[in-house]
């Protein structure tokens, strides 16, 4: 429903970007980042997960991750930028 988002365009047009990469530091011991923008006229949504990886076995994985999310117009009542620390097993078939 663009008639309710405040300064959006029928026409306007939105521009995305996205950055991974992974590093092996040994043959168990892994870090992951992904970066991911996306730029619109009224709004830059920016997110980023950094994780380190760690083999238990040859099927899993414990994984500890930091995640920040930003956006530059949030909605009224919301902060502009989001944190999140995980804890995951990580299962490879």
């Amino acid at each position: 429903m663009i008639g309710e988002i405040k300064g959006a365009k029928e026409n306007a047009g939105v521009v995305q970007g996205e950055f991974k990469f992974e590093h092996a530091f040994t043959v168990t011991t892994k870090v992951l980042e992904d970066l991911k923008v996306t730029y619109a006229d009224i709004n830059t949504h920016i997110q980023n997960d950094l994780a380190l990886q760690v083999k238990i076995s040859t099927k899993l994985a414990l994984s500890v991750a930091y995640g920040v999310r930003h956006n530059t117009n949030p909605t009224a009542g919301t902060r502009a930028t989001d944190t999140l620390s995980t804890v995951n097993m990580v299962y490879s078939f």
